[in-house]
């Protein structure tokens, strides 16, 4: 008899543990912060113009493809690193006030290719 409550409490406890797990399991994929993708566009830059997104504070993720002889990123309002010239930039950066992501294609003395890139710029959850 005691054997056969010593099995009940046992299997008593094994199930209360996977319970514990569950829901553990269960509140970090519902219950945290998730990613949001706040851009994500393909767009054609003539020579010497560029485009720019306001951010938020926040942490975001930018990746950025460019065609051609490609193009550079610049950070406004956050110490994150730019680009020179390149034709793929992938970079995590804190914005810690409002600023801008530019993207520009710089200028070849205003007769330079026109560049096509997609850029994504995805803010991490807290």
């Amino acid at each position: 008899m005691i054997a056969e409550r010593l099995g009940y409490v046992r299997a008593g406890l094994l199930c209360l543990a996977f319970g514990l797990v569950l829901a553990t399991v269960t509140v970090g994929c519902v219950g945290g912060a998730s990613d949001e993708v706040v851009v994500d566009e393909l767009e054609s830059i003539e020579d010497g113009h560029f485009v720019a997104w306001k951010l938020d504070p926040g942490t975001y993720k930018v990746e950025l493809t460019a065609s051609g002889d490609g193009a550079t990123v610049k950070w406004v309002g956050s110490s994150c690193p730019g680009s020179a010239v390149t034709n793929e930039y992938s970079v995590t950066c804190e914005m810690t006030q409002t600023g801008q992501l530019i993207v520009e294609n710089p200028s070849t003395f205003g007769r330079g290719a026109g560049t096509t890139v997609t850029v994504k710029v995805t803010r991490i959850g807290d």
